[in-house]
């Protein structure tokens, strides 16, 4: 009977860490295509980039977004985030059983950016001069 009580208490321990948000990483992939696609000169959140390019982005903080290149208007955008309710409920569940999952509600893992995708697509006609800030960096 305790063997078998102990099964049950550690497959619940484990449900429950792999439920856990506070486990998910503080960061997420966005990825930038760009129209035209070259020489686009991407700002992500102050970081210069050349695009396209792939990210790791912070779940828990807005992310704005810049496009420059010669002879196209600027791309300007901003990204939020979200709570992710499934990885909510688990901890608030988890929490229940035992405390422990509760933590998570606190992290960077119980969040979701609500784009990852972002197509900038540059409009060509009102000639403006590319920033003289975006020029293109190593990340």
């Amino acid at each position: 009977m305790k063997k078998v009580l102990n099964i049950i208490v550690c497959s619940l321990f484990v449900m429950q860490m792999i439920g856990c948000s506070a486990l998910r990483p503080s960061t997420q992939p966005v990825s930038f295509t760009c129209e035209p696609k070259e020489g686009v000169d991407l700002v992500v959140s102050g970081k210069k980039y050349n695009c396209p390019v792939t990210i790791e982005a912070p779940r828990n903080v807005e992310m704005s977004i810049e496009g420059y290149k010669d002879g196209y208007v600027p791309y300007k955008k901003t990204v939020s985030y979200h709570n992710n309710t499934t990885f909510m409920m688990l901890d608030i569940i988890g929490g229940c059983i035992w405390a422990v999952p509760f933590l998570g509600l606190f992290t960077a893992g119980v969040k979701d950016l609500d784009e990852t995708d972002i197509f900038v697509k540059l409009v060509s006609g009102t000639m403006q001069p590319a920033s003289p800030n975006a020029a293109p960096t190593k990340p």
